[in-house]
Parts: structure tokens; C-alpha cells; sequence
């Protein structure tokens, strides 16, 4: 075995987007970047699935959106509807992409200094000097740092003692699905929000957007895995969100579903005192979040700005990565900041669509007539709001002037 192949300045375990963002920022740092990672191209994966304005901001002061952005598809306006009503529409800076397109354009931008290892991690030892990972097929590389970024996967970080706190099981459910119009193409290059029509029935919102030449349709809802509709989404998508939306039909029009639906269960939990020496979790491996909220990229890429530009400088210029030092990125004033601001939302997020206490039931007419406002407003420059369509010729279309007759 070459010696170089046993010794890196960084061992960066999972290549997910945490993982591949954050060997892509060590090693244009100059680092000695070791990756390991059980696909050497990332598989079909139901994750993140559109990126909002800030998220692709901070894959910018990454240097990763010119990586990201050719494989994506531009949303300049989103559509707001309500109780089968367009209410509100949206100047937006949005991109739609699949998330292992999105993983495989960042790990397509890595230097080609970073060593990419095929396999599985059977252990890390932690060391506030030489952290070292022995692999399956038994081969030991030592480092002074190990990135762990193996998403919810609990066997790495049992070996190291820690402990998941589950915060809340069965939190939310997304599900996802691609719709077509009758000449097979997507149904508009607009995308659409359509919030849950009846207060406390666990349905937070539908969206649509276009990805390439198909528009994704994501539901997220607050219920229970185990509830008949949700084994039935698989089945019947359409069908099923019309059942749970009834006044999205008259929107969508006459469109098909193509392919399969993915069903996403997420269970929020946090790890309990991390900090180990030489070694730092970083996304989903320190603690979760709720698709609902939208949030994830944004905390994923954080962490990685956060460790590769403002904790991991001053690491590598001392002697020792010791867990005092692994702590300080946990403490981190804007890391904590984006965390709690997640957090809060998801609770929130699930408050209003499960709720139906007055204070929620209030919560949601203030936003639908603030909605409305805005909506009057815009009507007064841009007349009535509608998608274009992009199958002009196609019945199928999302046409919205049913939907705001009388409106």
C-alpha cells in the first residue's frame, strides 16, 4: 500500500452533500483531502429538491453554484394558492434539481487532489493529534482531522459513544411525485404553493416546480406513517393529493403522473455531547431536520462554511485538534443561529397544520388575507395571476382564471 494512500490532513467519511461540500472547500484550502464513501457516483436519493435564494447564495460563497446551476432548472415566480384560489405571486430566485444530481455536480468539482475510496468505514479512532479511520477492507488512514457527515447513520457514532436524542419520532412526511401534461411535457415554468385547505387535517402544503422536463410535485404533511392514505400515496399519487386537497383539481387539470412516488419519513434528533478529539460531525450526522421547513441545505451549508472558513483555519495552524476546539464549531454564534431558527420553524410548521386551537386557526387567516393583499396588489400591474403555460397546445395546462373567478 502506497504510503500517501494512508495519510491525508483531512478524512472526510460520507459523501453526501455535507461530505462532498466539504471535501470540495478543504481541498481548494490546499488539503490533503481522503473521502470514503460506499457509491462512487451517488444513487437515486429522495432529499432536497429545490434550492431557494439564500441556499443558492451560500453554494456561491462556497464556490459551488457555478457547479450546481447548469444542472438545475430556474424558477423566477411561484405561484401562492389557498382554499383552491390563487392569492399571491411571488418574484422568486429558485432552482429545482434532483438531489443526486445536486451531490454529483459537487463531487464532479472537486480537485483533483482529493482521494476518493470506495467502501465503508469500520471504525475511527479520535486523537486530538492523529485522528485515524480503518476501513473495511482493513486499510488505516490517519489525518488530523475526521469530518463526519454519514447522515442519521448511528453505527460510527455509537463506536465513538455518542448518544442520539430523539426529539421527535415520525415528525413529517414528504412525499414526491412527477406530473406531466396530456402531451407528456412539464406543466409551466412557474412553480406553485398550495397550502392544506382544512385547519388541523396534517397537511402543510403541496409544491410544484419544473425539474428539466417534468414538474415535481412534493406534499409535506404532519401524520402518521402508519395511516391508510399514506401506504396508498405509493399507489395512487394524484388520486390521493386530490383527496387531501380536493381544490387543486380544478388547477391542475388533466395531467398524469410518471413514474413512481417516494415517500420520505423524517424523525428529529440531535446528538448529545459530540465533541470528541480530531473528530467533528457536521449535517445530518450532529442532528436533523424537517423537510417541511426547507431548511436542511441551508444548515448543511452553513456547517460547511462555518467549519472550513472560520473553525478549521485556526485548527490546522495549531498543534492538536483536541474536543475543546471541536466545540467551538458547535457553538458557533451563526451556526447556532440557523439551527434554532430551523428548529423553531419545523415545531411551527407542524403547530399550524395539526392545530386547531384558535391561535393557530388565527395564525392561518392572517396569512391567507395578507396573501390576498398582496395579491390585489400585483393584479393592479400584472392583471390576473396565472401560469404559463408550457404546453400551449396541451388542454393540461395549470390554468388558475377558474380558480380566481369571484376571488
Amino acid at each position: 500500500m502506497n504510503s500517501a494512500e494512508n495519510h491525508a490532513d483531512i478524512v472526510v467519511i460520507g459523501a453526501g452533500l455535507a461530505g462532498s461540500a466539504a471535501a470540495f472547500t478543504l481541498a481548494r484550502q490546499g488539503h490533503r483531502v481522503a473521502i470514503v464513501d460506499p457509491h462512487r457516483i451517488y444513487p437515486t436519493d429522495f432529499r432536497c429538491e429545490k434550492l431557494s435564494g439564500e441556499q443558492l447564495r451560500l453554494l456561491g460563497t462556497l464556490g459551488l453554484d457555478s457547479a450546481v446551476l447548469p444542472r438545475s432548472t430556474a424558477v423566477e415566480e411561484v405561484l401562492v394558492a389557498r382554499g383552491g384560489r390563487a392569492v399571491d405571486l411571488l418574484t422568486a430566485q429558485e432552482r429545482g434539481l434532483r438531489y443526486d444530481t445536486f451531490v454529483n455536480g459537487v463531487r464532479a468539482a472537486w480537485p483533483k487532489t482529493v482521494a476518493f475510496h470506495e467502501g465503508r468505514v469500520a471504525g475511527i479512532l479520535p486523537d486530538a493529534q492523529r485522528p485515524s479511520v480503518r476501513l473495511a477492507c482493513g486499510q488505516v488512514i490517519e489525518a488530523r482531522l475526521v469530518v463526519l457527515a454519514t447522515g442519521p447513520g448511528e453505527k460510527l457514532r455509537a463506536g465513538l459513544g455518542m448518544k442520539r436524542r430523539i426529539v421527535r419520532e415520525n415528525h413529517s412526511i414528504c412525499i414526491g411525485f412527477d406530473l406531466v401534461t396530456a402531451a407528456g411535457h412539464k406543466l409551466s415554468d412557474r412553480a406553485l404553493t398550495y397550502y392544506g385547505e382544512r385547519a388541523g387535517d396534517g397537511i402543510a402544503f403541496a409544491t410544484f416546480f419544473p425539474i428539466g422536463d417534468c414538474t415535481r410535485c412534493n406534499l409535506f404533511c404532519h401524520l402518521d406513517p402508519k395511516q391508510l392514505i399514506i401506504r396508498n400515496f405509493r399507489k395512487r399519487p394524484l388520486q390521493n393529493l386530490l383527496e387531501v386537497m380536493p381544490g387543486l383539481a380544478p388547477i391542475l387539470g388533466d395531467v398524469a403522473v410518471r413514474g413512481a412516488a417516494e415517500i420520505r419519513i423524517t424523525d428529529l434528533y440531535e446528538i448529545d455531547a459530540p465533541e470528541r478529539d480530531g473528530v467533528v460531525l457536521i449535517g445530518d450526522a450532529l442532528h436533523a431536520t424537517c423537510p417541511v421547513t426547507g431548511t436542511g441545505v441551508s444548515r448543511v451549508l452553513t456547517d460547511v462554511e462555518r467549519l472550513c472558513q472560520a473553525h478549521s483555519p485556526a485548527w490546522f495552524a495549531a498543534r492538536s485538534v483536541d474536543a475543546t476546539r471541536i466545540a467551538e464549531f458547535y457553538a458557533d454564534p451563526q451556526k447556532k443561529r440557523v439551527d434554532a431558527q430551523a428548529a423553531a420553524k419545523a415545531e411551527r410548521d407542524r403547530m399550524q397544520s395539526v392545530s386547531t386551537a384558535l391561535a393557530w386557526r388565527a395564525r392561518r387567516l392572517a396569512a391567507m388575507v395578507r396573501s390576498r393583499l398582496h395579491a390585489a396588489l400585483a393584479r393592479q400591474g400584472q392583471g390576473a395571476l396565472t401560469l404559463r403555460p408550457a404546453d400551449t397546445a396541451s388542454p393540461a395546462v395549470i390554468t388558475h382564471a377558474t380558480a380566481l373567478a369571484g376571488h
